[in-house]
Protein backbone atom coordinates (compact mmCIF):
# COMPACT_ATOMS: atom_id res chain seq x y z
CA UNK A 1 0.00 0.00 0.00
CA UNK A 2 1.96 3.34 -1.08
CA UNK A 3 -0.80 5.90 0.06
CA UNK A 4 -2.28 5.67 3.01
CA UNK A 5 -4.45 8.63 3.52
CA UNK A 6 -7.57 7.93 2.55
CA UNK A 7 -9.24 11.32 2.27
CA UNK A 8 -10.93 11.35 6.05
CA UNK A 9 -8.52 7.84 7.12
CA UNK A 10 -5.52 7.23 7.41
CA UNK A 11 -4.78 3.71 6.75
CA UNK A 12 -2.65 0.86 8.90
CA UNK A 13 -1.53 -2.23 7.86
CA UNK A 14 1.00 -4.52 10.07
CA UNK A 15 2.25 -7.90 8.82
CA UNK A 16 3.21 -10.30 11.31
CA UNK A 17 5.24 -12.44 9.26
CA UNK A 18 6.62 -14.80 12.32
CA UNK A 19 2.92 -15.76 12.81
CA UNK A 20 1.77 -15.11 9.68
CA UNK A 21 -0.87 -13.28 10.59
CA UNK A 22 -2.08 -9.30 9.94
CA UNK A 23 -3.72 -6.20 11.36
CA UNK A 24 -5.39 -3.52 9.04
CA UNK A 25 -6.71 -0.37 11.26
CA UNK A 26 -8.65 2.46 9.66
CA UNK A 27 -7.94 5.89 11.65
CA UNK A 28 -10.55 9.25 11.47
CA UNK A 29 -8.87 11.87 11.21
CA UNK A 30 -11.48 13.13 13.31
CA UNK A 31 -12.98 10.59 15.84
CA UNK A 32 -16.59 11.34 16.24
CA UNK A 33 -19.91 9.51 16.04
CA UNK A 34 -19.72 9.87 12.27
CA UNK A 35 -16.22 8.95 12.01
CA UNK A 36 -14.85 5.91 14.19
CA UNK A 37 -11.84 3.93 13.85
CA UNK A 38 -12.02 0.24 12.38
CA UNK A 39 -9.39 -2.71 13.12
CA UNK A 40 -9.76 -6.09 11.35
CA UNK A 41 -7.23 -8.92 11.11
CA UNK A 42 -6.82 -12.52 9.36
CA UNK A 43 -10.11 -13.79 11.52
CA UNK A 44 -11.93 -11.18 9.29
CA UNK A 45 -13.94 -9.65 12.45
CA UNK A 46 -14.36 -6.14 11.62
CA UNK A 47 -14.42 -3.54 15.02
CA UNK A 48 -15.24 -0.44 15.59
CA UNK A 49 -14.51 2.72 18.09
CA UNK A 50 -15.57 6.01 18.06
CA UNK A 51 -13.30 7.40 20.89
CA UNK A 52 -9.75 5.78 19.82
CA UNK A 53 -7.57 3.49 17.62
CA UNK A 54 -9.61 0.74 17.20
CA UNK A 55 -8.20 -2.55 17.78
CA UNK A 56 -8.39 -5.80 18.92
CA UNK A 57 -10.38 -5.28 22.12
CA UNK A 58 -13.04 -2.61 20.64
CA UNK A 59 -16.79 -3.78 20.25
CA UNK A 60 -16.76 -6.39 17.22
CA UNK A 61 -19.02 -4.09 14.09
CA UNK A 62 -19.81 -7.40 11.78
CA UNK A 63 -18.62 -10.61 11.94
CA UNK A 64 -18.37 -12.90 9.35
Amino acid sequence: MVVTDRGDYTVKFRPHKEKDTFEIIMVAKQLDSTHRSFFSDEQGKIRADEQKEADEGSPVLKAD
